[in-house]
């Protein structure tokens, strides 16, 4: 699948550690954006235990056959709602700020027109699991010139759990929430025209098979007015996006901390801060492979990477395989690049562990391209 670059041999003759450049001239802001590491996430804070558990009463549950419905099944009460048949009409949850809703994708086909598959208007919180064993296919049939259509449209908190399998298919983006959106299972076949995984708050993913064939941006979490919010943590699981911009993007932060990943776009992963601690990795990039940008005031642009494993091919051009707007920050991993700007830092560098092979060549020291 990918495509190794024709090597070019560069001398390094660059300084292990040392590096500086104007920061004056700079994009940025140091009073505005602190010059801090990321710190660890709190993931009890961010997955509960509930998140964890795709678990369901059979008995006590609603079981729901949409086959030959013309109109929406609307959900307006707390529970849990067993989803089955073949419909091109959808479901709706409009319940009650309190409510949690617990919907069950049990093998349904939702083929919509125009109208998300599944449409979360108000709740407090709603959890998807996809059945074991079984798969479902939600997809949006046609395209809009007025607004962009959404497979499932969440306006609250979103979990997506389980051992099942959907298939997702829209001419606009896939799965969009207002809130935060955790997945802790399942396997997701991706196809679409603009985001396949996007939201204004955060995206936590503990555990899933994500397979995102086409897209604009793959995964995107984005906030520019909450400082708070736009962020990225994948701590396992199995991504491969193909993207045409960026396959993983948040304005806040990227924490990676494991996982197995393919990737390839224009970027694969971009943020303002990017930390990385384990997991394999396996990119692409017509533009930079790794990208530290100023997205928001609230972190000053930095790439940490602790551990991992590092496979990057860089098309030729103004591109980097690793480019920091900011500082670049190594302590460990193993990196594989091949591209004429293999690191690319405006900010400090500071390296004190890893190994480095450069087209071929094992390196000890780091050329700043810059």
């Amino acid at each position: 699948m990918r495509r190794r670059l024709n090597s070019i041999f560069i001398v390094f003759s660059f300084f292990l550690i040392g590096a500086s450049c104007d920061l004056s001239s700079s994009l940025f802001d140091t009073d505005e954006a602190p010059r801090e590491t990321l710190p660890e996430p709190v993931m009890e804070d961010l997955v509960s235990g509930r998140d964890n558990d795709p678990s369901y009463d059979e008995e006590t549950a609603v079981h729901i056959d949409i086959t030959g419905r013309t109109e929406p099944y609307k959900i307006t009460e707390e529970g849990t709602y067993i989803i089955e048949g073949t419909s091109e009409s959808n479901i709706e949850v409009d319940a009650k700020d309190e409510d949690k809703i617990h919907l069950v994708l049990r093998g349904c086909t939702i083929e919509s027109a125009e109208d998300p598959a599944i449409d979360i208007v108000n709740a407090d919180k709603v959890f998807i699991t996809l059945d074991e064993g079984m798969t479902n296919t939600l997809s949006i049939t046609e395209n809009s010139d007025s607004y962009t259509p959404e497979v499932i449209r969440s306006k609250d908190d979103l979990t997506l759990n389980g051992s099942g399998t959907v298939n997702i298919t829209s001419p606009g983006n896939g799965i969009t929430c207002k809130d935060e959106v955790v997945i802790t299972g399942g396997t997701y076949h991706i196809d679409c025209g603009e985001c396949a995984i996007k939201t204004e708050t955060s995206v936590v993913v503990t555990n899933a098979d994500i397979n995102i064939s086409s897209c604009y941006d793959g995964i995107h979490a984005e906030n520019e007015e909450d400082l708070d919010k736009g962020f990225i943590v994948i701590t396992g699981g199995t991504v491969n996006i193909t993207a045409q911009d960026d396959c993983i993007h948040a304005t806040r932060s990227v924490t990676i901390t494991g996982g197995d990943f393919d990737m390839q776009g224009s970027e694969c992963i971009e943020s303002t801060y990017v930390k990385i601690e384990g997991g394999t990795f396996l990119f692409y990039a017509t533009g930079d492979g790794i990208n530290a940008g100023r997205k928001t005031k609230a972190l000053f642009p930095t790439i940490e990477i602790s551990g991992g494993e590092f496979t990057i091919d860089i098309a030729q051009g103004d591109t980097d395989g690793i480019d920091s707007n900011g500082d670049l920050l190594i302590s460990g991993g193993s990196f594989d690049i091949t591209a004429a700007s293999p690191f690319d830092w405006d900010g400090e560098l500071t390296c004190t562990g890893g190994s480095f092979t450069v087209n071929g060549e094992v390196i000890t020291t780091l050329t700043n391209h810059a």
